[in-house]
């Protein structure tokens, strides 16, 4: 949940950028951010603390600055979705893939669509 959601302010489309982070996070780690955490503590942490990370952030240095540029707590300064997409590389975001832990029905999903798209 974003922090704007969280503090109960007005919100546009850059929230489903910040899920995208999320989502991004989990795919490579296997669990969301504050996973442990009861979800009074997680909306806490999200609005309080600095966004989250990757678990080895180093390792993944490709696919941890496209979560920097999802997770980015101010809404005005959050990349927009096109942003995002036009910086992706698809030779990137095959490493991303390979990187994450495996779930086969996400990693075949995601594989399918980016072929589909490689090929219009």
């Amino acid at each position: 949940m974003p922090p704007e959601v969280v503090l109960k302010r007005a919100y546009d489309a850059k929230v489903d950028v910040w899920s995208l982070g999320i989502c991004a996070i989990e795919m490579v780690d296997g669990e969301p951010p504050y996973m442990c955490d009861n979800p009074i503590k997680a909306m806490f942490h999200i609005c309080s603390q600095e966004p989250p990370t990757l678990a080895e952030p180093t390792k993944h240095a490709e696919i941890s600055k496209f979560i920097a540029r999802c997770l980015v707590k101010d809404p005005t300064a959050r990349a927009t979705s096109d942003a995002l997409r036009r910086s992706v590389r698809t030779k990137s975001t095959n490493v991303w893939l390979n990187g994450a832990r495996k779930s086969l029905s996400l990693s075949l999903s995601l594989s399918l669509s980016l072929s589909w798209r490689s090929q219009r």
